[in-house]
C-alpha cells in the first residue's frame, strides 16, 4: 500500500491574489452579457420605431 506524504506550507500571497483577480474577472465576464443586453434592447427599438 502506498503511503501519502503530506507538507505543511503555509499559503503564498501570490497565490491568493492570484485567486481574488481570478474570481473578479471571471464575475464581470458573466455580467457582461446582462449589462449590454439593455443596450441592444434599446438600439433595436430606436431601430423598430425609425422603419415604422
Amino acid at each position: 500500500m502506498a503511503t501519502l506524504s503530506v507538507t505543511n506550507s503555509t499559503p503564498s500571497l501570490i497565490g491568493g491574489a492570484m485567486i481574488i483577480g481570478g474570481t473578479i474577472i471571471g464575475a464581470g465576464m458573466f455580467s457582461l452579457p446582462v449589462v449590454m443586453s439593455g443596450a441592444w434592447f434599446f438600439w433595436s427599438l430606436r431601430c423598430d420605431v425609425r422603419l415604422v
